[in-house]
């Protein structure tokens, strides 16, 4: 007899195929299977403070997406859809995007990519871009590092 278990399967809401049509894994879920131990601490910290730590990282995680879409869209990536969030994610958001639009009127920056799916076929891997971009000034330690350097990109060459 089969036994049914009460968790759904999570779906990948992103495919990476090699060349030969071979699905390989993001970034982002190897990154999911490393062994975390500061997060026990916090969640324990958390949970002695009477708070749910699913329901606390789900709205900074809405928060967090928010305000990624709203920085994507002021360098030239696809307008927000403010419909998927609450109001609360949204107020958080804004703050971290007026932070950052606060840094773009000071410097010059020319973005190449936005949101780029990548593979790698020599690690096997994916990826997306969060965006390449030259800045002409203000960010030195930055533009003054050999391109190799760069994460999450490095994986994709």
């Amino acid at each position: 007899m089969a036994v049914k278990s009460g968790f759904k399967r999570a779906r990948a809401h992103q495919r990476y195929r090699l060349k030969d049509g071979t699905i390989v894994p993001g970034v982002t879920t190897i990154v999911g299977l490393l062994n975390k131990p500061h997060l026990v601490a916090w969640a324990n910290k958390m949970g002695l403070q009477g708070i749910d730590t699913t329901a606390y990282t789900a709205a900074a995680a809405g928060a967090g997406t928010c305000a990624h879409e709203m920085i994507q869209a002021m360098v030239g990536g696809p307008e927000v859809d403010f419909s998927k969030y609450t109001g609360e994610e949204i107020e958080a958001a804004q703050n971290a995007a007026d932070k950052f639009r606060a840094w773009l009127e000071k410097h010059e920056m020319l973005t190449h990519l936005i949101e780029e799916q990548m593979v790698s076929e020599r690690y096997r891997v994916g990826g997306r871009s969060t965006g390449t971009e030259s800045l002409t000034a203000g960010w030195p330690s930055l533009t003054s590092r050999p391109p190799e350097t760069y994460t999450p990109s490095t994986s994709y060459r």
